[in-house]
Order: structure tokens, then C-alpha cells, then sequence
């Protein structure tokens, strides 16, 4: 089994898509209750890594000013480590030119996080414009080995320009990383897709140092607001073989918090078993995500089961209106979901 396994706070929330104005990141106050729900179903990495708060030229990473209440962070990282969570916080230097000049402030950001309680970095330059190069990945590996070497035992991994594709396509582009890095740090990679159906053994890079991967799952990651575009079953492909030749698994996730907990227990069931379920053991699993579910928004099980049944195609009824005002009563934030299996 994977080492590590559990989520990533890793989509772009644009204000366009916020949900009763909140937008970005989630709630500071959700998110803790996440964490201690994750310690209950034996999750224990979460990452930390919400896009659009990078800033055009990275400045967040630069600047611990940017990183925001320090005490609402100290509280942060005591729940996740109260509750067996590795807390790892995604830094995005972006490109050579914007970190060639400004080391003693990435050092600063660090230092800041890791004394207030942050258990971890991850460093990540996805999505950063030319990336991908090989000069730029040069850049990255002797950066990850400057931070590897004054942060002992802190990197949780890197995401390189380069993060999909096919084993050997990986293996190809990212052979100047593997030759140039500490073979300690692992590689993130999200499967031949951003966001693949099905993940599987034979698509695991094998690199020449021996460093193993990270799979940044993006199976129900989602960078808008539309209640449609959320799943109810967990992944195809991700089976016990899968989790054990990796080193870290993290499940992206959208938003916000109180809609995404059934997959949540989802995953926790599935690292129990380690691995996938079969299709006979659905319901049992149903089961346990419509109590984990039910049990975090404090509300009645049976209407929350209902609904994950009619998600996943084993019950065609609807809810009763009565069912659903006494959720919406205290999640209103449900409302786009529910109301489409209202009669």
C-alpha cells in the first residue's frame, strides 16, 4: 500500500464558480473538520495547494505575508497532527526567473509554514509555463536539492511541467529530472490523462534512480461549481497493485467541503481493503459512504442513502421534499444537488 494516502486541495475555485461567496480555497473551519474526518477513516496526507491562489508571478510562495492567519494555520496543522495527518503545503516557485533572485524569500515562506506546524513540502510546478523544458527542469532539480538538503526529510515530491502521458512517454521527458535530482524525492504524475477513467500498473513510470511515483488522482477533480459534474463511485483501475508500487496517493478534490465527503469514506474504504471494490460489494460500500456522509452534515441516513443509491443507478425513486428541507435546513449549499432527485 501506498506509504502515504489521502487528499489534495489542488483546483482552480474562480470567483465565478464560488458557492455562497465562497470561492478559492476551502473554509478554514470546514476544512479542519475534514481533517479529523479523514483521521477517522485512516487518511493521513492531505496537501494543500489551491491554484488560484498562486498569483500571476507566484507571489504567495515568496511572501510570508501572503500566506494569511498565522493562528488560524497554527490551528490548522494541530488538528491534522492530532489526528495521524502528514499536512503538506504546496509550493509554486514558478520558473527560474521568478526564484533566481528571490531564494531568501522562498527560504522565509518555508521556514514560516514549517514553524507553525506544517509537516511538509511538496514542490510544484504544474501549469507554470514552460515547465516542461528541459533547462527549466534542470532549474526545478537543483532547487529541490537545495530545499532537500536544508529541509531534511521535508519534500513530499515534485510536479514537474511534465505530469502525464504514457509510461514511456514519462519516463522520456522526465529522464533529465531523474538524472539530475536526489533519488529520495518522488515524481507526481496524474496517469496517461489529467483526469484518467482508469489508472494501472502497466502505466507506472519505472525511472533508471529507482524513485518511485506519486499519483495525483484527478478521477473526480473538478474546477466548477456544477453540482452535475460530481461523482458517486469510486475510480475503475485503482487496484491493490496500483497502491502498492507508489509512494504517495492524493485524490483532488472540488468544492466545497460538504459535498465531497461520500468519496472521501469512499477512498478510506478502499485503502482499507487495498485496493478497488467489486461490483458485489457496491452496496456494502454505499452503505458506509451514506453513514460517513450523514454522520459529518449531521442529518437523517436514510435520505443520504437514497440518494447515493439513485446516483449509482440502484434505485430509481426520488426523495420526498420533506427529506430534503430537513438537509437544505442546514446545508443550503446541497440544494443543486438534491433537487435534482426531489420529487
Amino acid at each position: 500500500m501506498a506509504h502515504y494516502c489521502g487528499l489534495v486541495e489542488g483546483f482552480y475555485w474562480k470567483k465565478e464558480h464560488s458557492v455562497e461567496g465562497q470561492y478559492g480555497e476551502f473554509d478554514a473551519g470546514k476544512r479542519r473538520k475534514l481533517l479529523e474526518f479523514m483521521g477517522a477513516k485512516g487518511l493521513d496526507v492531505y496537501v494543500y495547494d489551491p491554484k488560484i491562489l498562486r498569483g500571476a508571478h507566484y507571489e504567495r510562495a515568496y511572501s510570508r505575508f501572503l500566506i494569511g492567519d498565522a493562528d488560524n494555520w497554527k490551528e490548522t496543522f494541530r488538528v491534522a497532527l492530532d489526528n495521524g495527518i502528514c499536512f503538506v503545503w504546496g509550493l509554486a516557485p514558478g520558473r527560474y526567473e521568478h526564484w533566481k533572485q528571490r531564494r531568501s524569500g522562498l527560504r522565509s515562506t518555508v521556514d514560516f509554514v514549517l514553524n507553525l506546524g506544517a509537516a511538509g513540502l511538496a514542490l510544484l510546478f504544474d501549469d507554470v509555463p514552460r515547465a516542461d523544458t528541459e533547462s527549466e527542469m534542470r532549474f526545478q532539480a537543483e532547487l529541490v536539492d537545495i530545499l532537500h538538503a536544508t529541509y531534511p526529510g521535508k519534500i513530499h515530491g515534485l510536479c514537474s511541467g511534465v505530469y502525464c502521458g504514457s509510461r514511456e512517454e514519462l519516463e522520456c521527458k522526465l529522464k533529465t529530472l531523474d538524472d539530475n535530482m536526489n533519488p529520495e524525492i518522488d515524481l507526481v504524475f496524474t496517469g496517461r490523462e489529467v483526469w484518467p477513467e482508469s489508472i494501472e500498473l502497466t502505466d507506472l513510470p519505472r525511472y533508471e534512480s529507482g524513485r518511485k511515483s506519486i499519483l495525483w488522482d484527478n478521477w473526480m477533480a473538478s474546477d466548477t461549481n456544477d453540482a452535475a459534474q460530481l461523482k458517486f463511485k469510486p475510480p475503475a483501475g485503482r487496484t491493490s497493485d496500483l497502491f502498492a508500487n507508489i509512494s504517495e496517493y492524493w485524490l483532488n478534490l472540488n468544492f466545497p467541503v460538504e459535498r465531497i465527503i461520500h468519496m472521501v469514506s469512499a477512498l478510506g474504504e478502499i485503502r482499507r481493503h487495498g485496493g478497488g471494490f467489486r461490483e458485489d460489494e457496491e452496496i456494502g460500500l454505499i452503505r458506509r459512504m451514506a453513514k460517513d456522509w450523514a454522520g459529518f452534515l449531521g442529518v437523517e441516513e436514510e435520505p443520504i442513502m437514497k440518494f447515493l443509491m439513485m446516483k449509482a443507478g440502484r434505485d430509481h425513486g426520488c426523495l420526498r421534499e420533506k427529506e430534503v428541507r430537513q438537509i437544505l435546513s442546514k446545508w443550503s449549499s446541497l440544494e443543486p444537488l438534491l433537487n435534482s432527485v426531489t420529487e
